[in-house]
């Protein structure tokens, strides 16, 4: 069951169901404020699992599409491609989120932080890294430029769901420190992408 926190985002995954043809789906209701649909998604044979890769490199191309039904229509295609496991941690990582709102999972890394994160990964200052930071505007765009020029340009083999158990793992971190466990985790899996994916 995916759950919506707004009619909006339940009119994409409506859209994304007519396009792709799920066996089922039920409109479900409303908990607590929130939109609930229940999508069974249809038995596939067995197939390569996706990765990480796969979902940078269609969320990358998606920024070049300005046409909505286009953007849902290439969603749509990566949405077809997923198993039944891939579709949670697809759909989040789509919305930009790791759970739920009602569930209060939130990773919480500031802009400061991911700078330190960086600066790990790519042996660098955390000066060096504001200053590109400031040139760029976008930590992600340093982030791929750094990964092009300092490492490999190998796609990465992690799957979907490697990466986005690692990142719900990291974002329930708690307790006295929790934020430098976070960053260290953080680091870890960036080292192990490629520039696409990081």
């Amino acid at each position: 069951m995916f759950i919506c926190h707004d009619a909006y985002s339940r009119r994409r995954l409506e859209n994304l169901q007519a396009l792709i043809g799920l066996d089922q789906y039920y409109p479900g209701g409303c908990r607590d404020g929130y939109f609930t649909l229940d999508i069974f998604w249809p038995s596939q044979p067995a197939h390569e699992r996706m990765t990480i890769y796969d979902v940078a490199a269609c969320f990358s191309s998606l920024e070049k599409i300005s046409a909505r039904l286009a953007i849902t229509e290439q969603l749509a295609s990566l949405f077809s491609r997923a198993s039944s496991t891939e579709i949670q941690p697809l759909t989040y990582l789509a919305l930009g989120r790791l759970a739920p709102k009602f569930e209060g999972i939130e990773f919480q890394i500031a802009e400061k932080m991911m700078v330190r994160v960086l600066a790990i990964v790519y042996g660098m200052t955390e000066q060096n890294v504001t200053l590109l930071f400031k040139g760029k505007g976008d930590l992600g765009t340093v982030a791929f430029e750094l990964a092009n020029d300092q490492r490999r340009a190998t796609k990465s083999h992690l799957s979907i769901e490697e990466v986005f158990n690692e990142l719900l793992k990291i974002a329930q971190e708690e307790g006295q420190g929790s934020q430098e466990r976070k960053v260290k985790g953080l680091a870890e899996l960036v080292k192990k992408l490629d520039p696409e994916s990081a």
